[in-house]
This record gives structure tokens, C-alpha cells and sequence, in this order.
């Protein structure tokens, strides 16, 4: 039914506490064993696929051949890794990346005003600021971090009107222009090779634009979107799961062969 698999992380990956959900990554292994490629497609770092995602995977003893239909896609395409043979591989392109001045501005406007946030200090691209979860000791603390996200992407939105300015489940993404989901899913097709058919989950309005690259590339594909959120119109049909976030990933993946 489909070759190749397109995740996003956050909110499909992981559940709500920003943990990655082991059972999703068993499913995605399940799939990666039936022959399928399987990409996870991100604004997170690197340095998060080697602390979260790779140690769950590892856990689960994939075999060479298996290790190699994984496909880790972060920062928006911009940091990319593959297994091999010869272990992982990474790659990047900074030829859309964000400059140490804004960064610099960034970080010292979100450390004076959002004490609820932070800087996430392993982009390398573009900036991300990202809800404290240790401080969130009561549903009243998660509100008012959400605030802070809202209240900060409205901020460098103003601030920045030659970057874009994203709101996801957990942080706020400040990149450069032509830096997206769209471009992120791009990489991964250029690192997956021929794919004729893909599955796409997402939690957020801007993981549509996987979507819409997929079409432009000729690749059909089903979306299912698993976030609260209405995700707005598309020129594709865009399927609701029943339950939200990696709960709603799972219903789906279940269901592939």
C-alpha cells in the first residue's frame, strides 16, 4: 500500500509530555522490517535524534538492512542523518540558516521576557525556543507556558519580518525564508531515493506543507492529522484519527502492513 513512511516528531514521535512514545517506534520499526522506508521529519536537532529517537531504535536490535530504511531529517531539512554500513552519517547545508546577530537578540529577549521558555541551544540553523517541561508542575503552569509560546511568536513575528516565524506544539521556530516542512520533506526524498506511495502524520498546520511537497513530486500519499488544532484547507484530503498526538500516530500505523 505505501513505500515509504513521513513522521513528524513532536506530537506524533512523542506524546504530551515531550517523551518519545516507545510504542510508536516500535510500530515504525514494524514497518521498516516489512521493507518500507521510514523517515522522521523534524524541526528538532541532531542532538536530539541521538539522546530521544536513535536509543529507542537501538533498543529494539534492528538489523543492518533495517537500520538503513531509516531516514532522520531535522531542522527542517537543514541536519540530516542515515545509517550505513559503516554506522551513522550525518550531512547538513547552512545555506539558509539564521544569523549569530538574530540568534544573539533571540536568546537575550526570550531570557528577559519568557521565563517559561528557553533557547534551545542545539539548533544550529535556526532558533528554537522551547516550553521548560521540568517547571510544568500544574496544568495552570502548562497554560501559561502556551501563553508565553503565543505571546513570543507574535513578538519576533513583529520583530523579524524577513524570517518566518512558526508556532508548534512545544516551541516557537524563527527561520529563514524557504526553511519549512516542505523543504524538510524535499531532503527526505532526496535521501530516501524512489518512493511511489507514503503515509504522512502530522500534529500541526505547517506539517501539511510535507503534503503539498509530496504532490509537486508526483508522490501519492494519504495525510493523517493527529493534532487538536483545526488544520485548515488543503488541495488534499486530510484524515482526523479519534485520538490525538502519538495515540492518534498509533491508530494509524496499526493499521499498515
Amino acid at each position: 500500500m505505501f513505500d515509504a513512511i513521513f513522521l513528524d516528531c513532536d506530537g506524533v514521535v512523542t506524546n504530551r509530555q515531550a517523551q518519545v512514545d516507545s510504542h510508536v517506534v516500535f510500530e515504525a520499526y514494524r514497518l521498516a522490517h516489512s521493507g518500507k522506508k521510514v523517515a522522521f521529519v523534524t524541526g528538532r536537532s541532531l542532538d536530539w535524534f541521538a539522546r530521544s529517537l536513535i536509543p529507542e531504535l537501538e533498543r529494539l536490535s534492528p538489523s543492518p538492512e533495517e537500520r538503513q530504511r531509516f531516514f532522520l531529517v531535522g531542522e527542517y531539512g537543514n541536519r540530516w542523518a542515515t545509517f550505513s554500513a559503516g554506522g551513522l552519517s550525518t550531512g547538513s547545508d547552512d545555506s539558509h540558516s539564521i544569523s549569530g546577530h538574530v540568534r544573539s537578540l533571540v536568546r537575550d529577549e526570550a531570557g528577559a521576557h519568557f521565563p517559561l521558555i528557553f533557547f534551545d541551544e542545539t539548533k544550529e540553523s535556526f532558533i528554537s525556543l522551547e516550553i521548560r517541561h521540568g517547571k510544568l508542575a500544574s496544568p495552570q503552569a502548562e497554560r501559561n507556558a502556551q501563553k508565553q509560546l503565543d505571546e513570543a511568536r507574535a513578538l519576533f513575528a513583529s520583530r523579524f519580518p524577513e524570517c518566518t516565524v512558526v508556532r508548534t506544539l512545544y516551541a516557537v521556530d524563527i527561520m529563514a525564508k524557504g526553511v519549512d516542512k516542505a523543504s524538510a520533506a524535499r531532503r527526505a526524498l532526496e535521501l530516501m531515493g524512489s518512493v511511489s506511495s507514503a503515509l504522512v502524520i502530522g500534529d500541526s498546520s505547517i506539517d501539511l506543507e510535507m503534503g503539498d511537497e509530496l504532490g509537486r513530486q508526483g508522490v501519492k500519499f494519504d495525510f493523517y492529522y493527529v493534532g487538536e488544532t483545526p488544520p485548515g484547507r488543503r488541495s488534499f484530503t486530510v484524515r482526523k484519527t479519534t485520538a490525538p498526538y502519538s495515540e492518534g500516530a498509533l491508530e494509524v500505523l496499526r493499521t499498515v502492513r
